[in-house]
């Protein structure tokens, strides 16, 4: 097992009481993060009053299926008792058994979205995209900076939510223009969702108003997995009290996996067509988010053998589907780069683990308690699964 970053503020355990070990004997909260389920419902119900000639060209960026997926209820005690497991050295839950994580093809499975294309890897310019903005919303840079509520509708770190939506899929605008919005609104409320509750990210403007390449040709899947491993990374780190990223691809997986922690009067429907995601019934009231029950997830996952979790969820040889899950190597999201280790979890696989190669190291990359130092360089892979700037 790898040891855990020097300063000693995560060093996950395979058995034994790890969230005291973990914590320093500070009991963590459970996680929170705040909901888009209002803005899903929302998009949801747009694309159902479109025409049916709309709806093709809707459907055609393989994307508007996402807001019906995404779980109205989250288990943030489940969520907060992994993440605790989460080791960011191997991108990897560190269990009593081993080590297991969410692989491409569980995304492929889960969410129904593609793992090979064009990758996300470019960080478009605050410019070009407040540029991108003020066109796609119809609004000028003075109107962009106009104060709603305490803060404005542009900001670095996004733009206010409801004034993508009323500016632009709430009024009469081109198809094609409200086709952007939509898709920019599915992109920062499913799959990169951040933790503010109520912005979105303009950088999908880039996909979607700068590029050759049509929407439906990028790896969304791969790049929503190596997003979702930064937020693990961040959120298992000492002090942290929140996560961002796709949590019903999380929770999904943990049901897919681990059968003892399904929900109770909700577990997979006999169709077992994908994505996979719309077979698991959580219910739509209010979970319990109290402590006892971290506690109680915590114990069980102290007590897990091999022989309780489900290693081929979707059938024998899952790799014969989904190639591009025996990639090893790195993933990438825009600046965010991750490595992508199948070997070490091989039983996901149908095979019998042996002994993992090497651990793939980013250079430069950052794993310390500062969140904000938490990053890594976008050039200074040593080894990438895809053209890097630095070998153009």
């Amino acid at each position: 097992m790898p040891g855990g970053p020097e300063d000693g503020s995560v060093i996950p355990s395979f058995g034994g009481h790890v969230a005291r070990y973990i914590w320093m004997e500070k009991e963590r909260s459970v996680l929170r993060c705040l909901s888009r389920t209002k803005l899903c419902s929302d998009l949801f119900t747009w694309r159902g009053r479109q025409s049916v000639e709309d709806i093709a060209a809707i459907d055609a960026s393989w994307l508007s299926h996402l807001p019906g997926l995404m779980f109205k209820r989250l288990d943030w005690p489940l969520i907060s008792a992994f993440v605790e497991r989460w080791q960011p050295d191997t991108n990897t839950f560190h269990m009593p058994f081993g080590e297991i994580t969410i692989l491409l093809h569980d995304v492929y499975n889960i969410l129904g979205l593609r793992v090979a294309g064009n990758m996300v890897s470019t960080t478009p310019s605050t410019d070009v995209l407040r540029d991108a903005c003020s066109v796609t919303m119809d609004m000028t840079p003075d109107d962009l900076s106009e104060v709603c509520g305490t803060k404005t509708i542009w900001q670095g770190s996004g733009v206010l939510t409801d004034k993508i939506f009323e500016s632009t899929l709430a009024v009469d605008r081109d198809f094609s223009e409200q086709l952007d919005a939509y898709l920019w609104l599915v992109l920062g409320g499913t799959l990169f969702v951040n933790k503010s509750g109520n912005r979105t990210h303009p950088s999908f403007l880039h996909e979607l108003c700068h590029t050759d390449f049509p929407i439906n040709e990028y790896a969304w899947g791969t790049a929503a997995l190596a997003y979702l491993y930064r937020q693990l990374g961040t959120a298992s780190r000492k002090g942290a009290d929140s996560i961002a990223g796709c949590l019903t691809l999380l929770q999904a997986w943990i049901y897919e996996y681990f059968p003892c922690f399904r929900p109770q009067q909700g577990t997979l429907t006999r169709d077992l067509q994908m994505p996979r995601a719309s077979a698991w019934d959580v219910g739509a009231g209010c979970p319990s988010k109290n402590l006892e029950r971290l506690l109680a997830f915590r114990t069980r996952i102290d007590a897990l053998t091999d022989r309780e979790v489900n290693w081929l969820p979707y059938g024998a040889d899952p790799a014969l589907r989904v190639p591009p899950t025996l990639f090893i190597g790195c993933i990438q999201y825009r600046n965010i780069i991750e490595p992508y280790m199948p070997d070490r979890m091989v039983r996901q696989l149908g095979f019998v683990q042996g002994i993992p190669r090497e651990i793939i190291r980013p250079e430069k990359a950052k794993r310390p308690t500062n969140l904000k130092m938490y990053q890594v360089c976008p050039w200074g892979i040593s080894k990438c699964c895809f053209r890097c700037p630095t070998q153009a």
